[in-house]
């Protein structure tokens, strides 16, 4: 099993980081973005992501919106490490096929963070001015596949963890 300190390192960050970033992007909730910085993230065409900047800009909160961004850049690794861990372990205490699933989710955890780097980068852009027609969609579009992601490996630890609970810590449910 993975070593405990470890996990609970990367679970630290990862917690204590979201909390900071929720707290941080409150300041970013108005009538155009009610969900924050996710409004931008899933804007999904260059008018919307236009009227919430535009929002931002006059309310004086684009350098905020920057800085949740910087902070995202610091949780990644963390959110990303923490998921791969569990789902790579999970995956060792299952028989084959959920095995096979749980090593591919975990590899997929590294891909949302790697999306995730890649849509901040995108929203840095569009904050920064640079706004197209193609840059708001392509930025969903990264946001869109990194949360199905992030919601498949979550699905993946809960019913594993359940699995385990339910058949005895470790024992498969099935065997081939």
């Amino acid at each position: 099993m993975a070593n405990l300190r470890i996990i609970s390192f990367f679970l630290a960050g990862t917690l204590l980081l979201m909390g900071t970033l929720i707290l941080h992007g409150s300041a970013l909730v108005n009538v155009e973005s009610p969900q924050g910085i996710v409004s931008l993230e899933l804007a999904g065409d260059g008018e919307k992501a236009g009227d919430i900047v535009s929002a931002w800009e006059a309310e004086g909160r684009t350098e905020p919106a920057l800085r949740n961004i910087r902070l995202d850049f610091l949780l990644i690794p963390f959110y990303t490490i923490l998921l791969y861990i569990a789902c790579g372990t999970l995956a060792t205490l299952n028989p084959s096929r959920p095995q096979r699933i749980g090593a591919w989710i975990a590899f997929g955890c590294l891909l949302a963070g790697l999306l995730d780097v890649l849509e901040n980068l995108a929203m840095t852009a569009t904050l920064r001015g640079m706004r197209n027609a193609a840059l708001a969609p392509v930025t969903s579009a990264l946001a869109t596949a990194k949360f199905a992601l992030l919601g498949a490996a979550l699905a993946y630890i809960l019913f594993s963890a359940v699995r385990l609970l339910l058949n005895g810590r470790g024992t498969p449910a099935y065997t081939h």
